[in-house]
């Protein structure tokens, strides 16, 4: 079975997370994430809070963190269904 999520952002302030058996949940702004590349600034391994999430014509999605707009695929979000 596959882990992979789908992410669609809802608004400025929430992120839709469909897992592969369909199941929805909604993340609220500010969430955790652990970046897995470093990111402008953001240094591998390390924890960080999304401010916003925002569709991006070139990442698709976006993570407002620390004044910046990072790429999606660059972090890593821990969800339990």
């Amino acid at each position: 079975m596959s882990d992979i999520i789908q992410l669609k952002p809802v608004s400025d302030g929430v992120l839709l997370l469909i897992n592969p058996e369909g199941k929805l949940r909604y993340l609220y702004t500010p969430f955790r994430v652990l970046c897995m590349q470093a990111s402008f600034g953001v240094p591998a391994n390390t924890w960080v809070y999304v401010d916003a999430v925002y569709s991006h014509p070139q990442y698709r999605i976006g993570f407002l963190i620390q004044g910046n707009i990072h790429p999606y695929n660059q972090f890593q979000i821990k969800v339990n269904f």
